[in-house]
């Protein structure tokens, strides 16, 4: 598991690449929730209950998301 580049910053808020392409985010050690890039290079953000929260066009919208939690708008890629 390596370390995924912060595309912004959020106190507490660790992003892990697991493997290619899939990425899980936590505050502080609790789970926030994970990203899997999909094949049409959209990815697929998900909270800490495996509930699709949207599909977005790149990686650092996807992490914003699953960061803000439950309270965050939900927008998907156009």
């Amino acid at each position: 598991m390596t370390a995924a580049p912060e595309p912004f910053a959020s106190p507490g808020v660790l992003w892990a690449m697991v493997e290619d392409g899939f990425h899980v985010g936590s505050r502080d050690g609790e789970f926030l929730g994970y990203i899997d890039r999909r094949s049409d290079d959209e990815f697929l953000a998900c909270d800490m209950f495996s509930r699709e929260i949207g599909v977005f066009a790149d990686l650092p919208s996807a992490m914003q998301v699953v960061t803000d939690g439950p309270s965050a708008p939900l927008e998907t890629a156009q």
